[in-house]
């Protein structure tokens, strides 16, 4: 298992390089079509391994940065996959709060126990959830407008509080992530709200109407049609990339393969 997580570690330190240097490129060159995926899913999320992730009612299928399919998951006593979360590709979180469950999945997209069900822990209204540091998970409880953390053994490590009388702001979440220092609470009407890893409030990113998001390098990444745009969350400098823009692009995301991008009944790979 160590001999694992350090093989992990050494592929994330690469593929942090690999995205430095993708950064560059997209700005300074036009990026190429080299893949596709023809889907009918509406949502798209990535690894930091270049893996794609599409999910559409209980079932979830993994593809390979050549586009080429190499995992599927379904429980149809699951339900309907809400979201997921491949911030790990060893760990991945998949939400389904219709039920308040969530399964962690490995690499191969197999079930690593039993799923977590919410409702046993206090929290069946549960709207978000998102993986943690040290195998940790937090959720969004919307009837406390709090964030909660469990550690890795489902024990609440953290609340913030009411989030409403924090920041005097009734918020209503569609998207939760933390990724690096950062944990992200995402309101498509008010903005975005930053948190550090432990839930303290940081500051709120007026960028509005976004559904998901990502952080590289200090630097939220999201797409905003037409632009695939980031800022950086210390300096607040923004900036756009060379892209092949399109009024019927969804969403698109980086890693270190290229750009992803989904649309109706497709996704894309770019590359540079």
């Amino acid at each position: 298992m160590r001999f694992t997580s350090y093989l992990y570690l050494m592929r994330l330190n690469w593929s942090a390089l690999l995205v430095v240097i993708l950064l560059f490129a997209f700005r300074s060159g036009t990026p190429v079509l080299t893949a596709t995926i023809d889907t009918t899913s509406r949502q798209l999320t990535t690894d930091p391994l270049g893996n794609v992730y599409l999910s559409q009612n209980d079932e979830l299928n993994k593809y390979d940065a050549s586009g080429k399919l190499v995992r599927n998951y379904s429980d149809k006593t699951f339900g309907t996959i809400s979201s997921i979360d491949a911030t790990n590709p060893l760990r991945i979180l998949v939400f389904n709060r219709d039920f308040a469950r969530i399964a962690f999945l490995d690499n191969t997209l197999t079930a690593n126990g039993d799923p977590v069900r919410l409702e046993m822990l206090g929290f069946a209204n549960a709207s978000l959830a998102a993986s943690s540091h040290d195998n940790g998970l937090w959720i969004y409880d919307p009837l406390n407008y709090e964030l909660v953390r469990f550690d890795r053994n489902l024990a609440i490590e953290r609340r913030t509080g009411n989030l409403a009388q924090l920041i005097g702001v009734e918020m209503q979440p569609d998207f939760m992530m933390q990724q690096e220092n950062y944990l992200l609470l995402n309101d498509p009407k008010r903005g975005v709200f930053l948190f550090d890893i432990f839930g303290t409030y940081i500051k709120m990113l007026p960028i509005t109407d976004l559904h998901s998001m990502q952080i590289k390098q200090e630097k939220l990444i999201y797409f905003k049609s037409p632009e695939l745009r980031n800022i950086h969350l210390q300096t607040l400098e923004e900036s756009s990339y060379e892209f092949p823009q399109d009024t019927s692009i969804l969403n698109a995301r980086i890693e270190q393969a290229g750009v992803f991008i989904l649309k109706a009944g497709k996704v894309e790979l770019y590359t540079k």
